[in-house]
């Protein structure tokens, strides 16, 4: 629509089977309330007369929402979009009050606020039971995330450019992708939060102690405990590494772990077998991908013996 003259009055009531609608609205332009069927709206410069979302409400199927400098102060009405899995929210700078997300708890799955200046308590968040995605992008401040806690299901979460008061970032511990710009006050360093989620990978070796107990001969006690010190000579190997490393250095890692796994292999009468190859390959790729290194590949096949 951006081609239409903003003094152009126009009725979107009438377009009754319009399921997307993009661009920014004619200063006259009525009816967007009536766009029932409406799935997607991307919209510039939004003005609604409450400044809140509810003169939108009557869009009940809207799924996806993006709003670009939209002059709104409140999450006022926001209940009513009872489908909305994806809210996107850009230079909001009026917007203060989002106390009424909670509403949107049993669908939204993304929420991205950018340059949203002015929002004064970002803890309504934790009430989000399903969100999977949250970017809280140059937002200046917020008092604590501890709110990200109350999140089971997010696995990403950035809020470079957005001060964390408190400083404490714990809670981003188990959040698998995390992304923050460093301040001095912050308890923990991405690095940090990275070697804690290595960390808590579970060894395989964890699965062949229980099927050694309910009596697979395949394992002994020492082929385990060998095992075992490979992958953490590897662990804290890759621990040790900067933040930004090659790709060429991790593979390096990779294939270190993975011969010394051969050698392994052969010593105790070849007992990896389709599982615990599997197994293995699980463990190294997610330490490694963790640290960085990108790959859709078997990233052991080029060495591995087993």
């Amino acid at each position: 629509m951006n081609h239409l003259d903003k003094k152009v009055k126009v009725d979107l009531g009438k377009l009754t089977s319009l399921k997307e609608l993009y661009g920014e609205l004619p200063t006259r332009a009525t009816g967007l309330s009536n766009l029932k069927n409406l799935k997607r709206m991307q919209i510039w410069d939004y003005k609604p007369h409450s400044k809140t979302f509810a003169e939108l409400g009557e869009i009940k199927n809207l799924e996806v929402l993006h709003l670009i400098q939209a002059k709104i102060e409140s999450f006022e009405g926001i209940g009513q979009f009872r489908a909305l899995q994806e809210l996107n929210l850009y230079g909001l700078n009026k917007l203060t009050d989002i106390s009424d997300i909670g509403l949107l708890k049993n669908t939204l799955r993304e929420l991205i606020m950018e340059n949203c200046k002015n929002i004064q308590d970002f803890s309504p968040i934790g009430e989000m039971k399903n969100l999977e995605n949250l970017t809280l992008l140059s937002c200046l401040s917020m008092k604590s995330i501890a709110f990200a806690k109350e999140l089971p299901k997010l696995n990403f979460f950035n809020f470079e450019k957005t001060d964390v008061e408190d400083g404490d970032l714990s809670y981003c511990q188990m959040i698998p992708t995390v992304y923050f710009t460093q301040k001095k006050h912050f308890s923990h360093k991405r690095k940090d939060l990275i070697n804690t989620r290595m960390e808590n990978i579970l060894y395989p070796t964890l699965f062949w102690r229980e099927r050694m107990e309910e009596g697979d001969d395949m394992f002994t006690l020492e082929n385990i405990l060998a095992t075992e010190k490979a992958l953490n000579d590897y662990l804290e190997t890759i621990k040790d590494l900067k933040e930004k490393t090659s790709p060429k250095t991790l593979l390096t890692c990779v294939k270190e772990v993975v011969l010394k796994i051969n050698v392994l292999n052969e010593k105790y009468n070849y007992f990896i077998e389709t599982a615990e190859r599997e197994e293995l390959h699980e463990y190294i790729l997610s330490v490694s991908e963790l640290a960085g290194l990108e790959t859709k590949s078997d990233i052991t096949d080029e060495w591995r013996d087993w």
